[in-house]
C-alpha cells in the first residue's frame, strides 16, 4: 500500500496496491476570530489512522498539524491551541479552527494510514530554492532531509485546484515507481537515503507548479506485508516556465490611505502589481518592527499579462494620527536568480484621534446613568408635587 492518501491520489508500491476514494469540505470563507470545521471522509476502513496537513501558499510549507486514531489525537508542537481534531469513527473525522486569522489562511490536506510508524516529530529539509526557467530546459530539484532512518523519498506536484498529485516515490537499492502521468521526462535519483533529486527534460509551461520532497519510513519486511506509514513534507520548490518571448517584470508598489470615513478601525491597502511571474511575497514594517497577522491575497491575481497582490493592514485610529509613525510595505521579487526588494513608505497623518469603541461604551454607559438618574428624580419630584398638591385640596375642603 501507499503511505499516505490525500484526497484522490492513489500510491502504489510493490506487491500491494491501495485505492482510497476521500471527500473533503469545499472552500470556506470565514471572518478573524470565527470558529471553522473541516470534515473528511474515505472509504477504506483499514486505515486506522486519520492525518492533517496545512499548505499555506505564502510560505510554500507543508506542516503536520496531527494525527487521530478513534479515541485519541496526537498534535505537533503546541498546535492544540489552534486546532481541534476528531474522529467520528474509522473512515470520518474533522478538523476545527478553534479562532481563525490570517496565518490559518492555507490549504488543508486529509490522509489516512494503516498506523504511525513514529512520533511526528520534527524532520529537517533542505530542498531547492524557486526556479525560473525558459522552455525546453532541464531542470533540477534537489531534496535532502536529516533523519537517516526514513527509507522512502516521494516526490509530489500541487495542481492548480490545490490537490497533490504523486509523481514518484523509491527505496534505496529499487527502481523508482512512477505514476502513469510521469513516466515520460521525468528522472528521480537517491544519492542514499537522506539524498535525492527529481528531474524533468524539455520543461513546458504544463510543468510549472510547486514540488514537494517527502520522506517515509519502511522497512524490507513491508514488502509483503500490507503496512503503510505517514509521510513528512519538506517545504515546497516553486517552479515557472516562462511563456514565449516574455520579459521577468518587477512589481510597481502602492499604498492607498485609510478612508476618512473608515471607523473604528483604519485600514491602509498596499497593492503590488504589473510583475511576472507570480514570485512575490508582502510584508508590513511599523517604525522599523515587522507586522503579522495582516490580511493579503492567498495567492497573486493574474489580469492580462502580468500579475497582481493586495494586502491590508489595519490598525488603531491613534496610530494612523501620528505624524511620526512610519508605514513601509516591502514585496518581494525573485526573479530567477535572487530577490529584489520593492517598498513604499507613508506617514501618519496629523488629526483629531477618533473615539475609540470603549471609549464609545464608556460614553455610552455614563450618558445612560445620567438618563436614569434624571428619571429617577423626576419622579421623585413628581412625587412630591403630588403630595403637595393633595395636602393642599385636603385643606381647603375642611375650610
Amino acid at each position: 500500500m501507499g503511505f499516505i492518501h490525500i484526497k484522490n491520489d492513489r500510491i502504489q508500491r510493490r506487491h500491494v496496491t491501495a485505492a482510497a476514494t476521500f471527500k473533503q469540505s469545499p472552500p470556506i470563507i470565514v471572518n478573524r476570530g470565527a470558529e471553522v470545521s473541516i470534515e473528511c471522509s474515505h472509504n477504506d476502513d483499514s486505515l486506522t489512522v486519520m492525518l492533517w496537513y496545512q499548505h499555506r501558499p505564502d510560505t510554500l510549507s507543508m506542516m503536520l498539524i496531527g494525527y487521530t486514531y478513534v479515541g485519541s489525537e496526537q498534535y505537533e508542537d503546541e498546535l492544540e491551541n489552534q486546532f481541534k481534531m476528531k474522529r467520528h469513527n474509522t473512515l470520518s473525522g474533522s478538523l476545527t479552527v478553534l479562532s481563525a486569522n490570517t496565518s490559518h489562511s492555507a490549504v488543508y490536506f486529509c490522509a489516512a494510514s494503516i498506523t504511525v510508524m513514529r512520533d511526528a516529530e520534527a524532520i529537517r529539509f533542505d530542498p531547492s530554492g524557486p526556479m525560473i526557467v525558459n522552455k525546453t530546459t532541464t531542470v533540477q530539484i534537489n531534496c535532502h532531509h536529516d533523519d537517516n532512518g526514513m527509507y522512502v523519498m516521494l516526490w509530489y506536484k500541487q495542481l492548480e485546484d490545490g490537490q497533490l498529485k504523486l509523481i514518484v516515490y523509491s527505496y534505496i537499492g529499487f527502481d523508482p515507481d512512477f505514476e502513469n502521468d510521469f513516466v515520460k521526462r521525468f528522472v528521480m535519483s537517491r544519492a542514499d537515503r537522506q539524498t535525492g533529486a527529481l528531474s524533468i527534460s524539455s520543461v513546458n509551461s504544463s510543468d510549472s507548479g510547486t514540488y514537494f520532497c517527502a520522506a517515509s519510513v519502511d522497512s524490507v519486511q513491508m514488502f509483503t506485508v500490507n503496512y503503510q506509514a505517514e509521510a513528512h513534507f519538506g517545504p515546497g520548490t516553486k517552479l515557472t516556465v516562462l511563456e514565449p518571448n516574455r520579459t521577468i517584470t518587477p512589481p510597481k508598489v502602492t499604498i492607498f490611505q485609510p478612508s476618512k470615513k473608515e471607523g473604528p478601525k483604519k485600514t491602509l491597502v498596499c497593492v503590488a502589481s504589473g510583475f511576472y511571474p507570480d514570485h512575490v511575497t508582502v510584508d508590513w514594517v511599523i517604525n522599523g518592527q515587522n507586522v503579522t497577522g495582516v490580511s493579503k491575497d492567498s495567492a497573486p491575481q493574474r489580469k492580462g499579462e502580468y500579475y497582481t497582490i493586495s494586502s491590508r493592514l489595519m490598525i488603531p485610529p491613534e496610530e494612523w494620527y501620528k505624524p511620526t509613525n512610519t508605514f513601509k510595505c516591502n514585496v518581494q521579487f525573485f526573479n530567477g536568480t535572487h530577490y529584489t526588494h520593492h517598498f513604499v513608505e507613508i506617514k501618519g497623518i496629523e488629526g483629531k484621534t477618533e473615539i475609540t469603541r470603549e471609549q464609545y461604551m464608556m460614553t455610552t454607559q455614563a450618558g445612560k446613568l445620567s438618563y436614569t438618574v434624571l428619571i429617577v428624580k423626576g419622579l421623585v419630584y413628581g412625587a412630591f408635587v403630588g403630595a403637595l398638591v393633595w395636602k393642599l385640596q385636603g385643606t381647603t375642603g375642611k375650610q
